[in-house]
């Protein structure tokens, strides 16, 4: 059932990219179709199940059961939250549609609490409400499926938008598919919404170098899908590293610049006002919450920036994968994010590379970018109290730039495979 849901869903992307955004020849549309079979592969053929559903089995009261019923150990054990929040919400969104409902009330949680004004459940994208159509634990496989396809698919468009061949394009939608914070949360909203980053980049470049209604129409679609996918913070983080981005590219045009401004602030508007059902409730419900009272009061004025060692730590997770969630035995060396922006020896290699030799200015801002992002992951003090100071900011955790960072690499190195 997933796999027919995935496969349609993949073609039916695929036919309207190939007609309004860019050719994709056969050979490469089905390479971007199977990328995600490297990791869920096995759950989509077999029907199985792409989640932390035996979780459920460690604690009471099913622990009992585990055996009686043959669940296997553990596997990973460090995304609890999956189970804990992501997969109940989905399930109670999926529980109002069934009841021909508006998915605004958790009845489930508590005495009843809000659901789609709680965000992550990303009530209202268009491939949550796909996934509904499938019991829940099976659309938690073609969530994870087209999170992956739509990630691989958006980077191997902008490397293409940028001049490189196909081989080279799938280099990137390789690379930003496989990295690790991409598929570690790839069923949290925030890996979902990452997933948008080079289509939103997309966006910004033609808006800046074919101010147009089509090139307004694609960055709209991008933010639009970003602002539902149901993770705001990330939100924030996309459109603030896109408008560096069409700075850069407004100053390299250096003529022109009234109208592509306007064309990407029209996008952004519109985008704002399809989503306006999704995010203005968020708005009302966030003010009166403790998270909010927290980051506001507490957060936003707290000391920003690790300690030396720590932030060695921090870049070291970024560069060998194998680092990724070990526990370090310095003293002053107390937590380490999971988003690591790890994308893998090959991938680093091939971007290193890139770095070296495509002596063009587009690799100069991608490689600022990439330590910029690496900088601020890895809570180095001058770069956190520099976004501290910035308005929302304040209250972010801008550690997650660490996709971003993993995309920047993946990008270079698809312009070191281009040499």
């Amino acid at each position: 059932m997933s796999f027919a849901l995935y496969a349609l869903t993949a073609a039916a992307i695929l036919l309207i990219v190939h007609r309004f955004v860019a050719p994709i020849p056969r050979g490469t549309a089905l390479i971007l179709f199977l990328i995600p079979f490297c990791l869920t592969g096995r759950a989509l053929l077999t029907d199985g199940v792409y989640g932390p559903v035996d979780l459920p089995y460690v604690t009471e009261p099913l622990n009992r059961m585990r055996v009686p019923l043959g669940v296997p150990e553990v596997l990973n054990g460090s995304i609890s939250d999956l189970y804990a929040q992501m997969i109940p919400w989905r399930a109670a969104v999926r529980d109002s549609l069934a009841h021909g409902e508006w998915p605004l009330w958790n009845r489930f949680m508590l005495s009843g609490t809000v659901l789609a004004p709680a965000a992550q459940c990303a009530a209202y994208s268009p491939f949550t409400l796909l996934a509904c159509i499938l019991p829940v634990a099976k659309g938690l496989t073609y969530s994870a499926t087209l999170a992956f396809f739509i990630a691989a698919l958006s980077a191997f468009l902008f490397a293409r938008e940028l001049g490189c061949r196909n081989s080279a394009a799938l280099v990137a939608a390789a690379g930003w598919t496989f990295s690790t914070p991409l598929a570690f949360f790839v069923l949290w909203a925030i890996g979902v919404s990452w997933s948008f980053f080079p289509l939103v980049l997309l966006g910004t470049r033609r808006c800046v170098r074919e101010p147009s209604i089509r090139s307004a129409a694609l960055l709209t679609v991008a933010l639009t899908l970003l602002l539902l996918s149901g993770h705001p913070e990330t939100s924030l983080h996309v459109v603030f590293l896109g408008a560096i981005y069409g700075v850069f590219e407004l100053a390299i045009r250096r003529r022109d610049l009234l109208r592509p401004i306007l064309t990407a602030i029209g996008a952004g508007i519109v985008a704002l006002l399809l989503s306006a059902i999704y995010v203005l409730p968020i708005l009302e419900a966030a003010a009166q919450t403790m998270e909010h009272e927290y980051r506001s009061q507490v957060w936003a004025h707290a000391s920003r920036g690790g300690t030396p060692a720590a932030v060695r730590s921090r870049l070291l997770t970024d560069f060998f994968p194998m680092l990724h969630g070990q526990r370090f035995k310095a003293e002053d060396v107390r937590y380490l994010p999971l988003d690591s922006a790890a994308a893998g020896s090959v991938v680093l290699a091939l971007a290193l590379y890139g770095i070296w030799r495509k002596r063009r200015k587009e690799t100069w801002f991608f490689t600022a970018m990439l330590v910029f992002c690496l900088l601020a992951r890895a809570d180095w003090p001058p770069v956190s109290k520099a976004l501290q100071k910035l308005p929302l900011f304040d209250i972010a955790i801008n550690e997650r730039f660490s996709f971003a960072a993993a995309f920047f690499f993946a990008l270079l190195a698809a312009i070191g495979v281009e040499e």
